[in-house]
Protein backbone atom coordinates (compact mmCIF):
# COMPACT_ATOMS: atom_id res chain seq x y z
CA UNK A 1 0.00 0.00 0.00
CA UNK A 2 1.46 3.42 -0.90
CA UNK A 3 2.58 5.62 1.96
CA UNK A 4 1.11 8.81 0.45
CA UNK A 5 -2.02 9.19 -1.63
CA UNK A 6 -2.12 12.33 -3.76
CA UNK A 7 -5.26 13.72 -5.31
CA UNK A 8 -4.43 14.16 -8.99
CA UNK A 9 -6.83 17.09 -9.31
CA UNK A 10 -4.80 19.17 -6.85
CA UNK A 11 -1.63 18.36 -8.78
CA UNK A 12 -3.22 19.36 -12.09
CA UNK A 13 -4.51 22.56 -10.50
CA UNK A 14 -1.05 23.42 -9.17
CA UNK A 15 0.57 22.80 -12.56
CA UNK A 16 -2.03 24.96 -14.33
CA UNK A 17 -1.55 27.76 -11.80
CA UNK A 18 2.22 27.75 -12.34
CA UNK A 19 1.69 27.75 -16.13
CA UNK A 20 -0.67 30.72 -15.77
CA UNK A 21 1.89 32.63 -13.70
CA UNK A 22 4.60 31.92 -16.27
CA UNK A 23 2.37 32.98 -19.14
CA UNK A 24 1.38 36.23 -17.46
CA UNK A 25 4.96 37.14 -16.55
CA UNK A 26 6.87 35.96 -19.63
CA UNK A 27 4.32 36.28 -22.49
CA UNK A 28 1.59 38.79 -21.55
CA UNK A 29 3.59 41.46 -19.68
CA UNK A 30 6.42 41.90 -22.23
CA UNK A 31 3.83 42.83 -24.88
CA UNK A 32 3.36 46.15 -23.06
CA UNK A 33 7.06 46.94 -22.63
CA UNK A 34 7.89 50.38 -23.95
CA UNK A 35 4.33 51.70 -23.71
CA UNK A 36 3.02 54.33 -21.34
CA UNK A 37 0.71 51.79 -19.67
CA UNK A 38 3.53 49.38 -18.82
CA UNK A 39 3.87 50.41 -15.17
CA UNK A 40 0.11 50.14 -14.55
CA UNK A 41 -0.09 46.75 -16.27
CA UNK A 42 2.95 45.55 -14.32
CA UNK A 43 1.30 46.56 -11.04
CA UNK A 44 -1.89 44.71 -11.97
CA UNK A 45 0.10 41.64 -13.06
CA UNK A 46 2.04 41.60 -9.78
CA UNK A 47 -1.23 41.77 -7.84
CA UNK A 48 -2.70 38.90 -9.88
CA UNK A 49 0.45 36.82 -9.36
CA UNK A 50 0.25 37.55 -5.62
CA UNK A 51 -3.33 36.25 -5.58
CA UNK A 52 -2.28 33.17 -7.55
CA UNK A 53 0.45 32.43 -4.99
CA UNK A 54 -2.18 32.65 -2.26
CA UNK A 55 -4.21 30.16 -4.30
CA UNK A 56 -1.17 27.86 -4.51
CA UNK A 57 -0.78 28.04 -0.73
CA UNK A 58 -4.42 27.12 -0.20
CA UNK A 59 -4.12 24.21 -2.63
CA UNK A 60 -1.05 22.88 -0.82
CA UNK A 61 -2.83 23.29 2.53
CA UNK A 62 -5.84 21.34 1.25
CA UNK A 63 -3.58 18.65 -0.16
CA UNK A 64 -1.88 18.20 3.23
CA UNK A 65 -5.08 18.33 5.28
CA UNK A 66 -6.76 15.81 3.01
CA UNK A 67 -3.86 13.39 3.44
CA UNK A 68 -4.07 13.75 7.22
CA UNK A 69 -7.84 13.22 7.31
CA UNK A 70 -7.58 10.16 5.06
CA UNK A 71 -4.86 8.77 7.33
CA UNK A 72 -7.00 9.26 10.43
CA UNK A 73 -9.98 7.68 8.68
CA UNK A 74 -7.87 4.64 7.79
CA UNK A 75 -6.77 4.28 11.42
CA UNK A 76 -10.35 4.59 12.71
CA UNK A 77 -11.65 1.93 10.33
CA UNK A 78 -9.21 -0.72 11.59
Amino acid sequence: MPKYRINIFYVISLICTFILIGYIWFIFLPQFEGTMEYQAIKTIVLFIIFLLFISIGIQLFLLKTQQKSEKSNDLNSK
